[in-house]
């Protein structure tokens, strides 16, 4: 499917599947299940998310290797206070595990490792350190990309690295499959909106 697609599915399936009842969560959980659903084509050359996903890991290795000279050889004593403060240190080594699992699986076939149980594990894992909360989000919007792709011709190694692969060849990525699912989303996404609107400012329509 189409990058959109996923975009849709994801948020209107994670907003489904979690529920949110606040405002908080429902932005929440729209953006990381945005995240979760587009994730996973960083293994796609042309996609936004394998141009985004360079354009971070390029600009979080220049900012990691400027602190580092800056702490060495100025001593100002970054790294020491970081490990000092376990919270902190456990969430940047976190989020660095993140971004190189990224890294690893933006060189890979295309629906391999990023469209894998094991991608998700380790990905969730990772999250899991960095926020909690967020990791039910990102888990929905992962699957819904999987579950998504299956439909397609091309393989899903859902059991990476094991070599094969799973898919129903019911439909192409950019076919009218792709459209439905594409509006079937938003409209879906819509509603839960007006669900938590009306559940937190219906009131005022009653005055």
């Amino acid at each position: 499917m189409l990058g959109k697609t996923h975009m849709a599915v994801g948020v209107a399936a994670t907003l489904a599947l979690t529920n949110p009842t606040t405002i908080t969560e429902l932005v929440l959980g729209s953006g990381i299940g945005a995240l979760g659903a587009v994730i996973s084509d960083i293994d796609v050359g042309t996609s936004e998310s394998h141009k985004e996903a360079d354009k971070i890991i390029a600009i979080v290795t220049i900012i990691l290797i400027a602190i580092g000279v800056l702490d060495h050889f100025w001593g100002l004593g970054i790294w020491n206070r970081m490990k000092s403060n376990r919270i902190i240190y456990q969430i940047v080594i976190a989020a660095l595990v993140f971004i190189g699992i990224c890294a690893y699986g933006k060189e890979q076939p295309h629906r391999s490792f990023m469209h894998s149980f094991l991608a998700l594990g380790l990905l969730s894992a990772a999250m899991a350190v960095i926020y909690p909360v967020a990791v039910k989000y990102f888990a929905v919007g992962f699957l819904s990309h999987i579950a998504l792709d299956i439909f397609n011709y091309k393989r899903v190694r859902l059991l990476y690295p094991m070599k094969k692969g799973v898919c129903f060849k019911l439909a192409h990525s950019n076919g009218m499959a792709n459209d439905i699912a594409f509006i079937t989303a938003v409209i879906v996404a819509i509603l839960e909106v007006i669900l938590v609107l009306w559940e937190k400012f219906g009131w005022l329509l009653r005055l």
